[in-house]
């Protein structure tokens, strides 16, 4: 895993602390969404790429619950009509690999590449193709920059001088 080092991060809560809460909330969000940003960014760029659908489905949520804001990043899941459309419920197959495994149907015949192959059929399993940790690894440290300058961004823009950390 990447090592991350963090520089200032005590001063910058103490200092978020001692802003109004829904500042410091809406700060965070944002500066959060623009990290995770940068993990999507390189997520979409390592994903394999047939349909597109896999890489249609990457996205990044924020939450604020309980005083704590958080971002996630996820992949898979429908995808709207308007996005192109489709379902990539293979996800975490693609990312983790599947073992050799058994494809039966409910009652009828499997149909595959437009022929009919019987009630079920042994599939070999697939290689693991991670694209989700490789872009968390390799892009933390960068997401951490892009954070940073958002929080620093969106202070300047409320008239509170903030030191550029020169990261």
């Amino acid at each position: 895993m990447s090592e991350l080092h963090i520089v200032g991060g005590e001063q910058l809560q103490r200092f978020l602390s001692e802003l109004p809460t829904k500042i410091e909330r809406n700060i965070m969000r944002s500066a959060l969404r623009s990290g995770a940003m940068v993990i999507l960014a390189r997520a979409r760029s390592l994903v394999p790429v047939k349909s597109g659908t896999l890489q249609r489905s990457l996205r990044v949520s924020t939450n604020s619950k309980g005083g704590v804001v958080t971002a996630n990043m996820r992949a898979g899941g429908k995808i709207k009509r308007g996005k192109g459309g489709g379902d990539a419920y293979y996800a975490h197959m693609v990312e983790w690999g599947t073992r050799m495994h058994t494809i039966a149907t409910k009652g009828g015949s499997l149909k595959i590449g437009g022929r009919f192959v019987g009630k079920s059929v042994l599939h070999k399993g697939a290689r693991a193709h991670p694209f989700m940790r490789p872009a968390l690894d390799g892009g933390a440290q960068s997401a951490i920059v892009a954070v940073a300058d958002r929080v620093r961004s969106r202070l300047t823009k409320a008239g509170i001088d903030v030191a550029d950390s020169g990261a």
